[in-house]
């Protein structure tokens, strides 16, 4: 699977750049969901927490709950590996 992550991670910033590009809230909004998640998976600690933090914004605008949460405990999650150590 790790080998995946790279191409995984250039997917996902093209998915990210068009749906910006067209201008399609919801879709840039789950891009950058899934984008802060592959971050994470990739130890890209700071670039997890912008994503992760505007796709929870994005979703809080959008009026979607349940997907501002799924940011928002993806966004706890890291918080607390970052506060770990082990």
């Amino acid at each position: 699977m790790a080998g995946d992550l790279p191409a995984a991670g250039d997917l996902l910033d093209a998915a990210l750049a068009l749906a910006t590009e067209v201008g399609e809230p919801y879709v840039t909004a789950r891009a950058r969901l899934a984008a802060g998640l592959l971050a994470t998976e990739r130890a890209e600690h700071e670039r997890a927490l912008g994503l992760l933090a505007a796709a929870r914004a994005e979703f809080a605008a959008l009026d979607m709950p349940v997907w501002r949460d799924r940011a928002g405990k993806a966004l706890q999650a890291l918080g607390e590996r970052q506060a770990d150590p082990h």
